[in-house]
């Protein structure tokens, strides 16, 4: 989930590069219907924090609910103090400040798939 189209682009066209399928929202709300649509496909959740309409966190927070073991990469170029971050689910949660390389996107990813049994 990210509003910028170049990042969300640039994302898919990296691990998709690299064997993943990925599946992509421009917001929150997007992205839950995304998520309904595709939950038995979807093993991560790559999402920027701030977005128009829903915010990732907000979205990430219903998704939680839905899928509490699914492992989440908060991908962000804000700076949130811990307390955002408290407000959802911190069990398989990882940050990835934006910007960032096609290496630590990389190495994220596999770390976060690897950390948690579906």
């Amino acid at each position: 989930m990210d509003d910028e189209a170049a990042v969300r682009q640039m994302t898919k066209t990296t691990l998709e590069n690299y064997g993943y399928q990925v599946v992509t929202a421009i917001c929150g709300l997007t992205g839950i219907t995304t998520f309904v649509e595709h939950r038995k496909e979807i093993q991560l959740l790559v999402s920027d924090t701030d977005m128009p309409i829903m915010s990732g966190l907000a979205a990430l927070n219903v998704i939680r609910k839905m899928s509490p073991e699914i492992p989440i990469i908060i991908a962000s170029g804000s700076k949130h103090d811990s307390a955002s971050y408290q407000r959802i689910d911190a069990t398989h949660l990882t940050v990835l400040d934006k910007p960032y390389t096609i290496e630590q996107l990389l190495r994220t990813v596999a770390k976060a798939l690897n950390s948690v049994v579906l």
